[in-house]
């Protein structure tokens, strides 16, 4: 099981988990604002497609044998 830095440590872990989920939505956020200069892209859209790779990654990394 991999275990990431810091993720044992609450005093440390929770705000770390606020400031990326704050930036992940500001990106996510300015790039739906000019990915397509003539129409603006639902937020949602570029979370899902940043934060279901995220997960899926966070998740392969937790089910490999030690």
């Amino acid at each position: 099981m991999v275990h990431l830095p810091g993720a044992s440590d609450h005093r440390v872990l929770v705000p770390a988990a606020l400031l990326a989920g704050g930036s992940l939505l500001m990106l996510a956020d300015l790039l739906s604002r000019t990915l397509i200069a003539s129409r603006q892209l639902p937020v949602g859209t570029i979370t899902a497609a940043v934060g279901v790779r995220l997960f899926l990654l966070l998740r392969r990394n937790r089910m490999e044998p030690e």
